[in-house]
């Protein structure tokens, strides 16, 4: 699988988590065929908000453990991640 970044500047979590389960769905629902046999495709996604003061390198490895998180529960899922504190 191929992994992509989104940013989403000026957005709240819920608002990431909300694309995210647009996006999810909408893959899942494309009509996808491989050699004339259905294939149905599925996202796992993972999303990490930027904290004040954290730099690009910690955001996006959370969203990468997020994203693993989301694929071990069994994919076609969304996770995410909070900076700690």
């Amino acid at each position: 699988g191929e992994e992509f970044v989104l940013l989403m500047p000026d957005s709240s979590l819920s608002d990431a988590l909300g694309v995210g389960e647009v996006l999810r769905a909408a893959i899942e629902a494309c009509p996808f065929h491989f050699k004339g046999e259905p294939v149905t495709l599925t996202a796992s996604i993972g999303v990490a908000p930027f904290a004040l003061g954290e730099r690009s390198e910690q955001v996006l490895k959370r969203a990468d453990e997020a994203l693993y998180r989301a694929k071990h529960k069994g994919r076609n899922t969304i996770e995410f991640s909070q900076a700690s504190a």
